[in-house]
């Protein structure tokens, strides 16, 4: 998650105009565990560093363990939505990635 806060804070010191947007790192991170959970080697590599995983320790052998952790952060996320009957906020996350 630092990494998807440290992409935003460098995208605005850049200069752009953002005071009409919204930044969600969880997406961020959710899109990078998707690209983690279909790579292998280098790629796999790049972008567990990117999502922050301790260097030196290699996940490669049992990743679906760090997948399985992020499902179970974006279920405690949804979880703590307010009843549909009342007003109030609402968090959902849904994501994919079509391949050709």
């Amino acid at each position: 998650m630092d990494r998807t806060i440290d992409a935003n804070q460098q995208d605005s010191a850049v200069g752009h105009d953002r005071d009409n947007v919204v930044f969600s790192p969880i997406s961020l991170a959710g899109t990078l565990a998707m690209v983690l959970l279909g790579s292998a080697g280098k790629t796999f590599e790049e972008v567990s560093r990117i999502l922050g995983f301790e260097s030196g320790v290699d996940i490669s052998a049992h990743s679906e363990i760090v997948h399985h952790m992020f499902g179970l952060l974006l279920n405690s996320i949804n979880s703590h939505n307010v009843p549909s009957t009342r007003v109030g906020q609402e968090t959902n996350f849904a994501a994919g990635i079509f391949i050709q």
